[in-house]
């Protein structure tokens, strides 16, 4: 299994400051099949026991709309802006809990950033006509023949 791990003992001494720019391959969640890896690019920066990280993730997956059903694609840029406390103290299960044993899980942090901004329904457009709650035709392509004039059930 390919991980990408980030070794943060990189960060002592002198060295503060690491820039990243790699791909992190994610599995799908959330609705969306990510058929192209992440791009990231991130400045991690630790002082003490605080690690921080800024940057930006570039999807582009295939999302299926909760209204019609319908396949459509999803191209967006996350802003990544995270603080994780380390050392001793620091909550494993915590907000930090991709930091373990100096090493950045960058796969899952990135996993959460993108699950944490995407919508609690996906829609392949804000306008979705959804299908018929009669004979389940996507009202997106038409009227249907079944008589029902409602739009489709949207929940």
């Amino acid at each position: 299994m390919l991980t990408n791990e980030i070794d943060l003992s990189l960060l002592s001494g002198a060295q503060k400051r690491l820039e990243i720019a790699e791909t992190v391959v994610l599995p799908p969640f959330g609705g969306l099949d990510f058929a192209e890896p992440v791009s990231v690019a991130l400045v991690i920066e630790r002082s003490a026991e605080t690690i921080m990280i800024v940057g930006t993730a570039q999807i582009e997956a295939q999302g299926v709309c909760n209204r019609c059903l319908g396949t459509f694609a999803v191209s967006s840029v996350y802003d990544v802006e995270e603080s994780f406390t380390t050392g001793p103290d620091a909550d494993p299960f915590g907000e930090g809990n991709v930091v373990q044993n100096d090493r950045l899980d960058l796969s899952d942090l990135i996993r959460q950033v993108v699950d944490a901004a995407l919508p609690l329904v996906l829609l392949c457009n804000e306008d979705c006509a959804g299908l018929c709650a009669t004979c389940g035709k996507n009202l997106n392509e038409g009227t249907c023949e079944c008589g029902d004039r409602t739009k489709g059930d949207h929940g």
